[in-house]
């Protein structure tokens, strides 16, 4: 079983882990062999996620009568930086309780500060 430890997504991002038609997210791992999967992250709040720690488990890990003990496992550590789709921006024109009529014939002109278009 996969998942990820929430105490390291205080930002909540959503992750997901396998294949789009993967319901169960539980896989056989013959001996000696590898498994890949897809990470599908969403975005939460901010733009920043470090150290998140995704878990990989023995099924049979917690069941009634095994060991509490997490010895059948591995973590990996993952960081996803998502860039923001524009900076923010401050607006110099029109200040504040600005109006919009026809002497102005129907054209406002706005001047942003702070904006990185290249960004």
């Amino acid at each position: 079983s996969t998942q990820l430890l929430k105490r390291s997504n205080p930002n909540s991002l959503n992750v997901n882990v396998g294949f789009a038609d993967d319901i169960t997210g539980e896989w056989t791992i013959q001996a000696g062999t590898a498994l890949s999967r897809d990470l599908f992250a969403e975005i939460g709040n901010g733009y920043d996620y470090d150290s998140l720690m995704v878990v990989m488990h023995s099924t049979c890990q917690y069941k009634e009568g095994i060991s509490e003990e997490v010895d059948i496992a591995d973590t990996a550590f993952l960081s996803i930086h998502f860039i923001p789709e524009c900076t923010a921006i401050s607006l110099a024109k029109p200040s504040d309780q600005w109006v919009l009529n026809n002497s102005f014939d129907n054209t406002l002109i706005i001047a942003a500060l702070e904006y990185n278009i290249n960004h």
